[in-house]
């Protein structure tokens, strides 16, 4: 796995533990390979399968959690209540496309509520 990740083969390494998680359980794994691959598990979206390794403990942000410009109007009008319905005519978009933008902040920002996604965006601004 160490060679795996030294040689940028990560698409490698990701179907290796999908098709054999045995993988995953060797106790040789060191803790600076557990933080690289819990990182590599997050990216690729099997945060369940990294939580249940312990690799992460939690629902953890995304890697940098920064917001597009587009989600950030979206969490903005979130955090002013608004519903799905009213933000997508605000933005003129579809309420499809503000699900979406929608599940993308959540992700990103590691959170599962609209009011967690709208204290936490208006945290990262004030930092």
């Amino acid at each position: 796995m160490t060679l795996a990740i030294e040689l940028g083969n990560v698409d490698g390494l990701v179907l290796a533990y999908r098709a054999y998680p045995q993988l995953l359980a060797a106790p040789s794994i060191e803790a600076a390979l557990k933080k690289s691959l819990a990182a590599i598990m997050l990216n690729a979206r099997d945060d369940v399968l990294a939580k249940k390794c312990g690799f992460i403990s939690a629902r953890a942000p995304r890697t940098n959690g920064r917001l597009s410009a587009r989600e950030s109007e979206v969490v903005a009008l979130i955090a002013q209540g608004l519903t799905n319905k009213e933000i997508a005519r605000v933005l003129f978009i579809s309420e499809a496309t503000v699900k979406v933008h929608a599940r993308h902040i959540f992700d990103k920002l590691g959170v599962r509520t609209r009011t967690e996604a709208a204290v936490r965006a208006t945290a990262q601004r004030s930092d």
